[in-house]
């Protein structure tokens, strides 16, 4: 999975112009969504993700504490 989070920062680098900060912001995100799908359900290919697996993440970043304003 982490092959396809580096084109898709590349592209938002290269083709959007995002900032270095958003960038990492993204990685971030991205890197514990695939690590917490592998832990959780054994996903190892991002077209295997739902919708529902996306707001259980999102949950999950929640009951871990995480800022609201953070997880988007």
């Amino acid at each position: 999975m982490d092959k396809y989070v580096s084109v898709f920062l590349d592209y938002l680098h290269y083709e959007r112009g995002f900032s270095d900060s958003t960038l990492a912001a993204y990685r971030s995100d991205l890197v514990k969504l695939s690590a917490f799908m592998q832990w959780e359900d054994g996903v190892s290919h991002w077209d295997q993700l739902s919708k529902r697996d996306i707001l259980r993440f999102m949950a999950w970043q929640l009951d871990s504490g995480q800022a609201k304003a953070t997880v988007a």
